[in-house]
């Protein structure tokens, strides 16, 4: 596997630089050492780690709202069949909307300030909601029946049976939404022009056709979204 990646990776280098050389325009398409020459200026500017910053914090505000709300909505579901009649159309509508189209409603309607926190929130929730249900729906029926022997009151019940059953559909659901999400913040913070954030950076260093740094912010953004990924897995596997 890790032989693999590497091979993935040196391939990619390799390619990239060689686009470089046939294009032989860093405005246009900057090489690895361009690249790496803008990657060591942006990490010596302290407004770098302000907006990775920004960014991280907005994204994990809207992943904690998301999975927040569809906790309590999806255990409501689970408890109710017209909660999950009256939620299915509209996660279904959610779903289908592109991600841009998420974040300009967001923006038309809630303005700069709330838009990215609203914009992750329409795209993580149907994750996290529909992930969480389908976990419960298919609890063995044999637990529920036990469960229903007992005399211990709901919250005990919860805690102690179907938490620890449900847990793994919200680690799988954490993996597939924290990437996704930091990639929506970002994008978000991109079209909405907020203050202070990696989008922004991202939309200035554009506008200033600086691409040796839109390049090095967009490596510092995958190594960021690579490290969300890798911290889950290993939680995951040390947890097993």
């Amino acid at each position: 596997m890790k032989k693999a990646y590497l091979i993935s990776l040196f391939s990619v280098l390799i390619l990239w630089e060689i686009i470089a050389r046939i294009i032989a325009n860093p405005i246009v398409f900057p090489g690895l050492s361009d690249t790496f020459i803008a990657l060591v200026a942006l990490l010596s500017e302290g407004d770098l780690y302000v907006a990775i910053l920004m960014t991280l914090v907005r994204t994990l505000i809207g992943v904690s709202i998301s999975f927040l709300c569809a906790m309590i909505l999806a255990t409501l579901a689970y408890m109710m069949t017209f909660i999950k009649d009256l939620l299915f159309p509209i996660i279904s509508i959610i779903k289908t909307i592109p991600n841009v189209a998420i974040i300009i409603i967001a923006l038309l309607i809630f303005g700069r300030s709330g838009s990215v926190i609203i914009a992750i929130f329409l795209v993580a929730f149907p994750i996290f909601y529909t992930d969480i249900l389908f976990a419960y729906e298919h609890i063995d029926d044999d637990i529920i029946k036990v469960t229903k022997t007992y005399e211990d009151d709901l919250y005990i019940k919860y805690k102690r049976v179907f938490i620890p059953l449900i847990k793994p559909a919200i680690k799988n659901s954490l993996v597939k939404t924290l990437s996704l999400s930091f990639k929506v913040t970002v994008m978000a913070e991109l079209l909405v022009q907020i203050a202070h954030g990696l989008g922004r950076e991202l939309y200035f260093y554009r506008i200033n056709i600086d691409t040796p740094k839109v390049f090095a912010l967009v490596l510092i953004m995958v190594i960021i979204s690579g490290l969300f990924d890798l911290a889950l897995k290993r939680i995951r596997t040390y947890e097993k």
